[in-house]
């Protein structure tokens, strides 16, 4: 999905609701509406029905809290809704097929910990439009390593010798996956890169489109945008080569 910053969702500005909808969880309602937007607790509600009645938040009666507010699938496309300029499709075939030469380079190569298990596009790449959004790709990663201790010595050892400033055990801890994502990214405004992506495991019907498998890639046909010719012959020729 492709945002303008002139377009308005709920009475608000909708890259403002798209970094609502990017920090919705299961318990968010209107006072969470309400501190993210800077409004009173009405206009918080105001803003929910609106979101309900354009399908960006479904709400669903719980026996424990009574209702709450999912995102739906649109809600979660505005969610990863990019609002810079949009880019050719040959620009965003090449930045993929780039993107599957560092996965293959990342598993092949020692400097890495972690490795790429399987990636999948989905979001606008799979549209028939020739202007596109950003790369929207789901990750799982594994680890080379399958012993448990020697992982996480192995990830400090790497931690410490990258140089960098860790404000956490954790973040020491989690280097190896976030090298193997700055390496994957380059810092590149293109891809929009998701791990494990709750909203696509829970909804199997959200269109994707697997480009690595069983660690290793998978072979592309024809761009998703582009429906293949008929390989069959005309009539006419078909008779002319019977007779």
């Amino acid at each position: 999905m492709q945002l303008s910053r002139n377009t308005v969702i709920a009475g608000h500005p909708a890259v403002a609701i798209r970094a609502l909808l990017r920090q919705w969880h299961e318990h968010a309602g209107a006072g969470f509406v309400e501190e993210h937007l800077g409004i009173t607790e009405t206009t918080a509600k105001e803003v929910i029905d609106s979101l309900v009645a354009e399908g960006f938040l479904e709400a669903r009666r719980t026996r424990r809290d009574g209702v709450r507010f999912d995102r739906t699938v649109k809600g979660s496309a505005l969610a990863m809704a990019s609002a810079a300029k949009p880019l050719q499709r040959s620009t965003v075939e090449t930045r993929l097929k780039e993107l599957i030469d560092r996965m293959v380079h990342v598993n092949t190569s020692d400097e890495f910990l972690c490795g790429v298990e399987e990636a999948v596009v989905f979001g606008s790449y799979l549209d028939t439009n020739e202007r596109l959004g950003d790369l929207d790709i789901n990750l799982k990663l594994y680890r080379k390593e399958t012993d448990g201790e020697r992982f996480v010595d192995a990830s400090l050892r790497s931690a410490d010798a990258s140089g960098r400033n860790f404000s956490s055990y954790l973040e020491r801890l989690f280097w190896p996956e976030t090298k193997v994502l700055l390496f994957l990214k380059q810092r590149s405004r293109v891809y929009s890169l998701h791990r494990d992506d709750p909203l696509l495991k829970r909804d199997q019907s959200i269109p994707r489109r697997a480009i690595f498998l069983d660690r290793r890639p998978v072979v592309m046909s024809a761009s998703p945008a582009v429906t293949p010719r008929s390989s069959r012959r005309p009539r006419q020729a078909q008779r002319s080569a019977s007779t």
